[in-house]
């Protein structure tokens, strides 16, 4: 099942900033229950979240409050939405009325659903890299991969079975076979000499002259711990330059390019902690949009982003507004970066919220071999001996 993204901005009317807040805040203290949108009976959404951005917060914006609607779903996003509207009418429509646009319309009109898919093909933003730690895999496939590592867990766990596993232990290993060299980003490295020269021109290899202040990484400044996952919103302002933007765009196609080619295995430059991640060039070209679901702390994720992947954040955040001159690697003022564009949601929602990604990718793996056992007559051989 192909996975897609669906990038959602629209203005929200000035005067109903308010009530808009109110609405996202029910849902977003019980995304399970609420009246308005339970996002577990939209079976095909593996992340999805709802982020009012601008209005004086910190990621600098001007006035004027939007509303940022995001999810990483199975299938196309015409068909997503009319399942939305399936499920959800009501609520849709007691959500985006607050905003600029909105049909005047009731959710009992017949002609709602196509309405409703308008008014989202007008304000849907094109997506231009998105990264998923786990591709092809569908919300109800990584769910029954999950019950299937429970039903083995709760079987290896029965105690009439440790006879079994103590005699087991003792039996010699089989050699493992020999295999050819892994397809990997070796080349990409090879590549990033040439790639930093013409992508990253504005950031300096020389020493710092002094050391970045000490940023304030409280836990209510920046960490905001669902379960084992976290969410990351960022919106900044790209350079003026037009260089900048070309750059940016190139840049951006080259990672998503390797997001689908490369680094489809569940690490993205060497940073496994990622679920699903996007960036889109929104506002004609003045502000880039960063989303991203991944496991773990802030502080542990930025860390991994300067350890791991220092080239790919300065080749795509050194061509907005004030980045580093030195890039990530002045690692106190690229956290100060991040926190000043960084924007809550007021409603994050996972389909499977108690898993790591290695988690998850643990028990594809675990299903598929059980499966390409399961398909084998020698099994069924092997069990009629015993």
């Amino acid at each position: 099942m192909v996975q897609n993204p669906l990038t959602v901005i629209v203005n929200i009317k000035p005067a109903e900033r308010q009530a808009l807040s109110d609405v996202l805040t029910i849902i977003g203290q019980d995304i399970r229950h609420n009246q308005y949108l339970r996002f577990p009976e939209i079976g095909s959404t593996h992340f999805a979240r709802f982020v009012m951005i601008g209005g004086g917060d910190r990621s600098n914006r001007d006035d004027q409050t939007r509303l940022y609607f995001s999810s990483n779903h199975d299938g196309d996003w015409q068909s997503y939405i009319d399942l939305l509207v399936r499920q959800a009418a009501p609520g849709l429509h007691e959500i985006f009325r607050h905003c600029e646009g909105y049909p005047a319309i009731s959710p009992a009109d017949s002609n709602f659903k196509q309405r409703f898919r308008d008014f989202i093909a007008a304000n849907k933003k094109p997506t231009d890299t998105f990264y998923s730690g786990y591709p092809n895999r569908s919300v109800k496939e990584v769910q029954s991969y999950i019950k299937v590592r429970k039903a083995l867990g709760d079987l290896i766990n029965q105690p009439q079975l440790e006879p079994l596993f103590e005699a087991v232990s003792h039996l010699p290993l089989p050699q493992p076979k020999r295999s050819g060299t892994p397809v990997s980003s070796a080349g990409l490295e090879l590549l990033q000499p040439v790639l930093h020269r013409l992508f990253t021109p504005n950031i300096s290899d020389q020493p710092a002259s002094g050391i970045s202040r000490e940023v304030d990484t409280r836990p209510d400044q920046t960490d905001w711990l669902y379960t084992v996952q976290n969410e990351m919103t960022v919106v900044s302002a790209i350079d003026p330059d037009p260089a900048a933007l070309k750059r940016l765009q190139q840049f951006l196609w080259i990672i998503n390019f390797a997001a689908r080619w490369v680094f489809n295995k569940g690490t993205l430059g060497g940073i496994a902690t990622i679920h699903f991640a996007r960036w889109a060039i929104i506002d004609n070209g003045t502000n880039l949009l960063f989303e991203s679901n991944y496991d773990g702390n802030w502080e542990q994720y930025i860390g991994d982003f300067v350890d791991k992947a220092s080239f790919g954040m300065d080749g795509i955040w050194g061509n907005c507004k004030g980045f580093p001159s030195r890039g990530c690697k002045d690692l106190q003022a690229f956290k100060q970066i991040i926190i000043d564009h960084q924007v809550r949601a007021h409603v994050f929602y996972s389909a499977y919220r108690y898993e790591s990604i290695r988690n998850v990718l643990d028990y594809i793996a675990i299903s598929d071999k059980l499966n390409q056992l399961l398909d084998q007559p020698e099994l069924a051989d092997w069990l009629r001996r015993l």
